[in-house]
């Protein structure tokens, strides 16, 4: 997991005009108002009044029942969500069909686990109220984890709209699913949506964000079928779940969508990424052609195929050369009769020339030798693998410097390719959008938005794959790198850039909500009032600074600035913890998350989460 390193200390910053002027210094644009009147002003759509304008963001806490309802400690944390006041209060990732969970404490919506949910909407409303508040308009996040997803043991089961050589190798090679499966997807949708408003919720949300399975669509360029290739295909989905949940309940329960704004992976894998001059899609899912060369993502080294993910340039591995795939981080030697402790081969069995091995992707416990076929993730047709054949598949560092080409990381010859070292790269600190091998293109997401805005869409959640990884340099894969070093203020920055952007573009009365702000800590609230007086959005979402401090959204609608010793300081020790598949909260703040924490930590289970200056 990549360290979080911020750009300055702005902890020990005293006030939001000096934060701006430092952040101008270190060529940020950041929206900051010192005036947080802005988020308490009220505001209507559709005929609803909010009373504020701030929201809770969906804050997943791993802390379901088997069955998917809300446990004691998941009303526990609504409980205090609730009391702080906001006007919208997001409910987190919810599934909607077993499969798409995304771990077995994931909350899935169901006729079984509906009074959980009926009961937890009560919670919700009596804790508002007994805080002095009207009850916030109550949104559920409807999922489908894809790629995230775990089968009924809780083992991952990666399920995808696509093959992806920049996805696949970290997270697992997934099952594509069908145009059937996604037919009957939109059907459980509209189902799900049914048992929302029996809860009680005001609002179902179209989950098109992050890198989930309904958002995956958005950019499936290379699948075949009625899901994929045209802009029109891509979006069947979105506008099919829309339309089963209007017949069955008409207007009687409202749709919203959070939507990446685009992804930092490179197109025509990612959502809202430019398309490189030159390049087109031919045939169907691996039909990505190099036009500079016959080189396709299924390159060949030495006359034998190489085209399991993670292989973006070739990198020699010899017997005795030392290796630090994912799970050798000592970076032990491979020789005939060393020990390696690579990933799946946790008890540190001799690798021989002969000898079984059960790595991850290896079930059938496939004799490894010169001449024999190997099944390890990613290599789906058992392609022969030599020792001599150049690789540095997940967990070798040395990958190509050419960020240039936007499949770099899935051809073989980019090292030697002169335009895969074409270009350049935008700075990390640099104040518009980013140029270069991962340029934004926002004319399909606006696109997509005007088409949901006539389909009566008024409230949209903008984000991204991760508000902290900016989309240049290795952009969103940088998540999956122990040795990365990501600047959250360059990535949330590229985020509101594009949300200032859009919603420059967007009638008055579609309201966007601004997504990151917690990364700047103690400033949270001053970039998000910021944000909302100066037209970048309407609505400031918070997370991190609702989880880290259960007064803040109540100091902000005081009159006061929300308090310097309880704010989010960006430790990660809650992503760290989600990851785990652990309940999640703030393990800096409170008690039970910090021993959590900590006692999970000392099992080995957790990484550092160090925050760097």
């Amino acid at each position: 997991m990549a360290k979080v390193r911020f750009p300055f200390d702005h902890y020990n910053i005293d006030t939001p005009e000096a934060f701006r002027a430092k952040a101008g210094q270190a060529g940020y644009q950041i929206p900051v108002s010192s005036d947080l009147g802005a988020l308490r002003k009220s505001f209507s759509v559709d005929g609803h009044r909010f009373e504020n304008a701030m929201a809770v963001q969906p804050l997943e806490g791993k802390d379901g029942c088997a069955n998917g309802a809300p446990t004691s400690l998941t009303h526990a944390r609504y409980e205090k969500l609730a009391a702080q006041g906001a006007g919208l209060l997001w409910v987190e990732a919810t599934a909607i069909c077993p499969e798409g969970r995304d771990s077995l404490q994931q909350l899935w919506i169901n006729r079984e686990s509906l009074p959980g949910f009926q009961q937890l909407v009560q919670t919700i409303d009596q804790a508002a109220v007994q805080a002095g508040y009207r009850p916030p308009y109550k949104i559920i996040q409807l999922t489908h984890s894809g790629r995230c997803s775990v089968d009924a043991s809780g083992m991952p089961k990666p399920q995808a709209a696509f093959a992806s050589p920049y996805l696949d190798p970290a997270m697992g090679t997934p099952e594509i699913v069908s145009d059937e499966y996604l037919d009957q997807l939109q059907e459980q949708f509209g189902e799900a949506a049914v048992l929302a408003a029996e809860a009680g919720f005001d609002a179902v949300e179209l989950k098109l964000c992050h890198q989930y399975l309904f958002k995956e669509l958005l950019c499936a360029y290379t699948r075949p079928g009625r899901y994929g290739g045209s802009q029109e295909n891509r979006f069947r989905f979105a506008h099919g779940a829309i339309d089963q949940v209007r017949r069955r309940l008409g207007t009687r329960i409202d749709i919203v969508v959070r939507l990446n704004a685009y992804d930092g992976i490179p197109w025509p894998y990612g959502w809202g990424m430019a398309k490189p001059e030159g390049w087109k899609v031919q045939g169907g899912p691996d039909g990505v052609k190099c036009p500079y060369s016959n080189v396709n993502a299924a390159s060949s080294i030495d006359d034998i195929r190489t085209n399991w993910p993670g292989n973006p340039a070739p990198v020699v591995i010899s017997e005795a050369e030392k290796s630090s795939w994912r799970g050798n981080p000592e970076r032990t030697q491979l020789v005939s009769e060393g020990e390696s402790n690579w990933h799946g081969n946790p008890d540190n069995t001799r690798i021989r020339g002969v000898v079984v091995s059960n790595w991850s992707g290896n079930p059938q416990r496939v004799r490894l030798t010169e001449e024999e076929k190997s099944n390890w993730s990613g290599n789906p047709d058992h392609n022969r693998i030599r020792r001599t054949v150049a690789s540095n598949w997940t967990g070798n560092p040395r990958f190509s410097e050419n960020p240039a080409c936007p499949l770099a990381h899935v051809c073989a010859q980019a090292a030697s390719c002169a335009q895969a070292q074409a270009g350049s790269q935008a700075s990390a600190g640099a104040a518009s959008l980013p140029t270069g091998p991962m340029r934004i293109d926002l004319t399909e997401v606006k696109e997509l938005m005007r088409q949901l805005y006539r389909k009566g869409i008024r409230i949209f959640n903008l984000s991204t794959t991760s508000p902290r990884f900016a989309p240049a340099g290795n952009g969103y894969m940088d998540n999956f790198s122990e040795t990365a070093e990501v600047d959250p203020f360059a990535g949330v920055s590229a985020l509101l850039a594009a949300t200032k952007e859009i919603r420059g573009e967007m009638p008055s009365d579609l309201k966007i909500v601004g997504t990151g702000l917690s990364w700047f800590g103690p400033f949270s609230a001053s970039v998000g009032a910021g944000g909302i007086e100066h037209g970048w959005f309407d609505i400031a979402g918070f997370g991190r600074s609702v989880m880290a401090d259960n007064h803040f959204i109540p100091s902000i609608l005081q009159g006061n600035d929300p308090g310097r010793t309880s704010f989010c300081v960006g430790c990660d020790h809650c992503f760290e913890l989600f990851f785990a598949d652990l309940p999640t909260g703030c393990a800096m703040r409170r008690p039970a998350y910090r021993d959590l924490y900590q006692g999970s930590q000392a099992e080995g289970r957790l990484g550092s989460g160090k925050v760097i200056y």
